[in-house]
């Protein structure tokens, strides 16, 4: 009985929401689940640590959201992880290859590494998405002009 309502729901166009434990799972209609919902709220209060998980369970959950591995990379990033942003960042991009928020950040991190070369690669792909006027290419281009200007470090001497 159970399995006909559902796929009478399914034919009809309407939208399932799958229950596991206390958490939504995505529903058809693009709609975030609530590890999601709690692990964007999460990084928005600069709680990197406490989105981290609620982020991996969101991907458990959707493990083809551009956005959440976007996510998970930027708080590992905050938190120095350098190794784990870079990975989410390019999962992200797999899923998404024009998610403008993963093109930019991974771009800052490129920076962060020192590696401008790839920052500018990034830059030249935002640059392509929003022709160079959106929120994130200014912000990746500032980035990438501030390490280009800041002086070489001076080598050190002995003491």
């Amino acid at each position: 009985m159970r399995s006909k309502l559902l796929a009478a729901l399914l034919m009809a166009g309407g939208v399932v929401v799958a229950m596991s434990g206390a958490q939504a799972m995505m529903s058809n209609d693009g709609e975030k689940s609530r590890a999601y919902l709690d692990g964007e709220r999460a990084v928005k209060a600069k709680e990197y640590s406490k989105a981290i998980p609620l982020l991996e369970r969101a991907v458990n959950e959707n493990p083809r959201d551009a956005n959440t591995y976007n996510l998970l990379g930027y708080s590992n990033r905050k938190l120095g992880n350098t190794q784990n942003a870079l990975v989410y960042y390019q999962r992200a991009l797999q899923y998404d290859a024009d998610h403008k928020g993963a093109n930019e950040y991974l771009g800052q991190l490129y920076v962060e590494m020192n590696d401008l070369p790839k920052a500018e690669e990034r830059l030249v792909k935002l640059g392509q998405l929003c022709r160079m006027n959106c929120e994130e290419y200014r912000d990746l281009k500032a980035s990438i002009d501030k390490a280009k200007a800041a002086p070489a470090a001076a080598p050190r001497t002995g003491s």
